[in-house]
């Protein structure tokens, strides 16, 4: 007989894959708080993406995971499992298929846990589900409560909103820096975020220049966003133009905090999709070598997705790639700025 969510006292989630990831299991938090109220939940993360877990006020922990330094290796997750004892876990609930994840599972022996039957060292958890590939990644993480007594009731609800905090200095460091670049509430800011971790996931740096020249041209104001690594690029997309950029200015809250002041956010297949839907900010998503199919396109009801759907050769990669494979990276040269420019302006009509 499966258990009963509200039986446990201290749930924890695991996931420690790229921001995005954690963005897209905070819907399973804010679901797991409200089924059981009365639990403790915790997130084990990376500690690039936790300051952006702590202001989702479903969590009561949100603990880092320097799985790539402190708590490297096999010698690591044991070091690491000894320091959260302290938290006596009852449940684990894990959407990271990585034996990384498994092991730390099992080294931590909580009453009950539970992962997905594809994942590395899914015999260590207490009950596996089947990974939906055909769903959302939302929808995904949201099916592993299959696992509990009336979870499929819980998956008939609506997913629900994930409640954000920003905290109040974030929030006014946002306020000052619009102010600082003569941005008020009268404007109409449009985001740019051109980033991405794989290079052929970016949209190509001459259309990323066009667009921008062409909303500053509409009176929009512009702000590029992302992190330090995205500056240079960020740089060179607004050459002598008017735009803002913000890349490697602001933490990841500060930028949650921004977001939520713009009115669209133009990006490609990466995190900031997540982000930008975390805080209700609009989103366009551009996706070249990767499909919307793989479960992690932006689900807001003012959400664009902008794809070539004739090329034969994609989607090529589920996560992308640095080089093309066949040399011509049309996929991404083909989605015109014009396109795009007419999203926006569609999008704005939705809204007002």
């Amino acid at each position: 007989m499966l258990p009963q969510l509200h039986s446990f006292k201290n749930i924890a989630i695991i996931q420690t894959a790229f921001l995005g990831d954690v963005a897209l299991v905070l819907s399973l938090a804010q679901l797991l708080k409200n089924a059981a109220p009365g639990a403790d939940i915790s997130l084990i993360t990376t500690p690039a993406a936790a300051s952006v877990a702590n202001c989702a006020t479903a969590l009561d922990t949100v603990i880092s995971y320097d799985k790539r330094g402190k708590y490297a290796g096999f010698s690591g997750i044991s070091k690491f499992a000894q320091t959260l004892k302290k938290h006596e876990f009852d449940c684990i609930i894990a959407p990271h298929k990585s034996f990384r994840t498994a092991l730390l599972t099992r080294f931590l022996k909580p009453e009950y846990s539970v992962g997905f039957k594809n994942a590395a060292g899914s015999f260590l958890y207490s009950e596996t589900v089947e990974f939906p590939s055909h769903l959302h990644e939302i929808h995904r993480n949201l099916s592993l409560l299959k696992a509990f007594e009336n979870g499929e009731e819980f998956l008939k609800k609506a997913v629900p909103e994930v409640a954000m905090k920003i905290p109040a200095a974030d929030v006014e460091f946002s306020e000052n820096f619009l102010l600082k670049n003569h941005i008020t509430s009268d404007d109409v800011v449009i985001g740019i975020a051109p980033g991405s971790v794989w290079a052929t996931k970016r949209w190509r740096i001459e259309h990323f220049k066009t667009i921008c020249a062409e909303l500053l041209k509409s009176g929009f104001k512009v702000i590029l966003t992302g992190g330090r690594e995205d500056r240079e690029l960020c740089r060179e997309i607004i050459g002598n133009t008017r735009a803002i950029n913000a890349a490697g200015e602001t933490t990841l809250p500060q930028t949650l905090a921004l977001l939520k002041k713009m009115s669209v956010l133009v990006c490609n297949d990466s995190a900031p999709t997540h982000l930008a839907g975390l805080v209700k900010c609009p989103v366009i998503t551009i996706f070249g070598p990767t499909s919307p199919i793989f479960g992690f396109a932006p689900l807001g009801e003012l959400d664009e997705i902008l794809e070539n759907e004739t090329l034969q050769c994609r989607p090529c990669e589920i996560h992308g790639g640095n080089v093309c494979p066949i040399g011509t990276h049309e996929c991404m040269k083909s989605i015109a700025p014009d396109l795009v420019f007419k999203t926006v302006e569609k999008v704005l009509k939705g809204i007002s």
